[in-house]
């Protein structure tokens, strides 16, 4: 383009018309193009090519998750029907006993007499879970724990609570949101899991994990227990009646009115 624009201004007309000029500026452009497409053509080829592939993998992918998230759904439905009915002919216990794979271990404990005021220690038999689930999680050092067993066993329960009320207010709550309360990091699997309060069946729903039940549920494991005598500088959370995805159930609790 130098030279054109050099050769216009320096021959004559006849020499170099206007019209010369304009049709080898035309060539030149073309012939640049056509070398630049040989470079970049290759790359801009791949790269439409590697598109193409990630939009349909993401299409093949989304249907599988359909068709998983539907299985899911199905197996989850059974499963909880299952328990329903090993609930009903059986009891809560038993249900947490298949479930848990619990065995019976005798603790003892202070009980105080309300008249007397006097304290003995009374044996009770207890279920206590042999394996953990996948969200159980350690409450100990690296975490908020502290020297004073008792300020522990304070620390979870209002945590516990606290967790209660969100749960209550908002009608759901995810495990992380647990997590987080408790100090403890959060995983991929707590953002699905979690609870789906029953404004029906309010005591089905209360959050709680194993041998920390509230009163009315169930004795304190010896977990507890050693926690509560400074035995032990951790112990293990894991959460009871939690559901492995409340993400299906969430436009349905959205669409209702927490009675208060």
């Amino acid at each position: 383009m130098d030279q054109i624009h050099e050769a216009t201004e320096v021959a004559t007309v006849e020499e170099y018309s206007a019209r010369d000029a304009q049709i080898d500026t035309v060539k030149t452009y073309v012939q640049t193009g056509a070398s630049f497409a040989k470079i970049y053509a290759p790359a801009i080829i791949f790269g439409a090519v590697s598109l193409t592939c990630i939009l349909a993998s993401h299409g093949i992918m989304r249907k599988r998750n359909v068709a998983l998230a539907a299985t899911l759904a199905t197996v989850r439905t059974a499963f909880d029907e299952y328990r329903g009915r090993v609930v009903r002919d059986l009891g809560k216990e038993m249900d947490n006993h298949f479930l848990y794979d619990t065995v019976e271990e005798v603790v003892e404990r202070e009980v105080t007499d309300p008249e007397t005021g006097k304290t003995k220690k009374k044996k009770e038999k207890v279920q206590v879970p042999t394996k953990p689930t996948a969200y159980s999680r350690f409450f100990e050092d690296s975490n908020d724990f502290q020297k004073d067993g008792g300020s522990n066993f304070l620390f979870i329960k209002s945590q516990l609570n606290t967790a209660q009320r969100h749960l209550i207010k908002d009608g759901y709550l995810f495990l992380n949101d647990v997590y987080k309360l408790l100090g403890l990091p959060i995983t991929q699997a707590g953002q699905s899991a979690g609870w789906i309060y029953d404004y029906d069946n309010r005591e089905s729903t209360m959050i709680y994990f194993k041998g920390f039940e509230d009163e009315g549920y169930a004795t304190f494991s010896s977990d507890v227990i050693d926690l509560l005598n400074n035995r032990t500088n951790s112990i293990l959370i894991d959460f009871v009646n939690i559901k492995d995805d409340i993400l299906t159930d969430l436009p349905r609790v959205n669409s209702e009115v927490a009675p208060i």
